[in-house]
């Protein structure tokens, strides 16, 4: 167990047991979902995936293996957000799902839209959908809301509520999902694989 100490002069004395986030692993697939192996080559350590007879599959055929509400799905790279349907956005009270989250993307965000700056600054609601950043890999629960009276957009993964109640006085490895886990989850699998 990895832990610091830490002297609180005239408080006492506490300890830290970390909190490892990992992502959770998947198998890694071609289309049909037949297994691949992860190869290095080169100086540069260039990544490869090869079949089990050894032929290389291009990098835009890889895909994931992932379960959602225990149906198992062949999951291509997906591509980063650029339209949300309605159904799939939620208007929630309050933000404290940015303080509960285990892992955070933030970013700035600006728009001329009257109606997202109305509920975000002049209301103070926060709205959340399904979002997919970076390389493809990772989706969040998105969290667009304000700060200090600008509007973000807060990208959201895991729960530190979770993580805290696996804790017993030993460093805690979480894992986090890829895709956020509920009613949408499937549909922007859906929306991406499709």
């Amino acid at each position: 167990m990895v832990s610091k100490e830490i002297e609180l002069k005239g408080y006492g004395r506490i300890v830290l047991l970390p909190i490892n986030l990992k992502d959770r692993e998947y198998d890694i697939v071609d289309s049909q979902g037949n297994a691949l192996a992860k190869e290095m080559i080169g100086k540069r350590a260039k990544t490869i995936y090869k079949t089990k007879d050894g032929v290389e599959i291009p990098a835009r055929q890889i895909c994931r293996k992932l379960v959602i509400d225990g149906e198992e799905i062949i999951a291509p790279k997906m591509m980063p957000t650029s339209e949300v349907e309605q159904e799939d956005i939620e208007v929630l009270e309050e933000n404290s799902e940015i303080y509960n989250a285990l892992d955070r993307k933030v970013w700035g965000v600006v728009t001329d839209h009257e109606r997202i700056k109305d509920l975000i600054l002049r209301k103070n609601k926060t709205l959340r959908f399904p979002i997919i950043a970076g390389l493809g890999w990772k989706a969040y629960n998105g969290l667009l809301t304000s700060w200090k009276g600008r509007i973000i957009l807060v990208g959201c993964r895991g729960d530190v509520n979770e993580a805290l109640d696996a804790y017993q006085d030993q460093t805690v490895d979480f894992e986090i999902e890829t895709l956020p886990q509920g009613k949408t989850a499937k549909k922007l699998l859906k929306a991406v694989v499709y």
